[in-house]
C-alpha cells in the first residue's frame, strides 16, 4: 500500500515528495510485471482452402495458393483466382485473438466461406489483437474469381459443341453420299462397303458395276 505523506510534509520537505514519487513508480512497475500482457499480434501460419472450379474438360483451372509465401512479418498477399476461399490462421501467442473478414475465428480453426467478386479483386483482412487488448496487426489477402479462365472455359465449351455438331453433320453427309452413289450405280459393292465402314475412295464413272 502506498502511503501519501501529509500535505504539510510534502510542502515542507522535498525529500518526502521524492519518496512518494518513487513509491508510485515502483507500484506501476510492479503492476506491469504482474499483468504480464503480451503485445505479440503476429500469425505463425495461415492455411488457405479454396475451390477454383473446373474447366470444360473437368480438370482444375489452377492451384490454390497465395503469393508470396506466408511470413509473420509480411502483411499483404495475393490469392490465386477462386470461386470461394477459407482461411485457417494460427496466432503466434496463445493469448491473442483474431477476426477474418470481420468475423471472430478461433486460432487454428477454419474461417467462414468467403466468395470473392467475379472479374475483379477485393481485399480480405485477418486482424490479430494481442493479449494486451490494444496491439493489433492486419494481414491482407487480395482475392477474386478469374473471369478470363471462366471465359476460356465457356469458349472451349462452345467450340467443343461446334466440333461435335460438325462431326455429326459429316456423318450425315457421308451417309447421304453413300446413298446417292449407290442409287446412281457409280460405286462398286467394294466402294459401298468402304463408304459404310468410314473409308474413303475417289469415285469414278469406271467403278460402275
Amino acid at each position: 500500500m502506498i502511503r501519501r505523506p501529509p500535505r504539510s510534509t510534502l510542502s515542507s520537505s522535498s525529500a518526502a515528495s521524492d519518496v512518494y514519487k518513487r513509491q508510485v513508480l515502483l507500484a506501476l512497475l510492479a503492476l506491469q510485471r504482474v499483468s504480464g500482457q503480451s503485445t505479440d499480434a503476429t500469425l505463425s501460419s495461415v492455411v488457405l482452402t479454396c475451390n477454383q472450379g473446373t474447366n470444360v474438360f473437368g480438370g482444375d483451372i489452377g492451384t490454390c495458393e497465395f503469393d508470396p509465401t506466408f511470413s509473420s512479418t509480411t502483411y499483404s498477399y495475393t490469392v490465386s483466382p477462386s470461386d470461394w476461399i477459407k482461411f485457417t490462421p494460427t496466432t503466434n501467442h496463445a493469448g491473442a485473438t483474431l477476426t477474418v473478414d470481420g468475423a471472430a475465428v478461433t486460432s487454428g480453426s477454419e474461417s467462414q466461406q468467403i466468395t470473392p467478386p467475379e472479374g475483379s479483386r477485393q481485399d480480405y483482412s485477418i486482424v490479430v489483437t494481442a493479449q494486451d487488448g490494444t496491439t493489433t496487426l492486419t494481414y491482407t489477402f487480395s482475392a477474386g474469381k478469374d473471369f478470363q479462365a471462366q471465359w476460356t472455359a465457356f469458349v472451349g465449351l462452345v467450340l467443343g459443341s461446334l466440333v461435335v455438331r460438325a462431326l455429326l453433320s459429316f456423318g450425315h453427309l457421308r451417309r447421304w453420299m453413300h446413298k446417292v452413289t449407290a442409287e446412281a450405280g457409280w460405286a462398286s459393292s467394294e466402294t459401298n462397303r468402304q463408304m459404310s465402314e468410314g473409308g474413303f475412295k475417289t469415285l469414278k464413272k469406271e467403278d460402275k458395276v
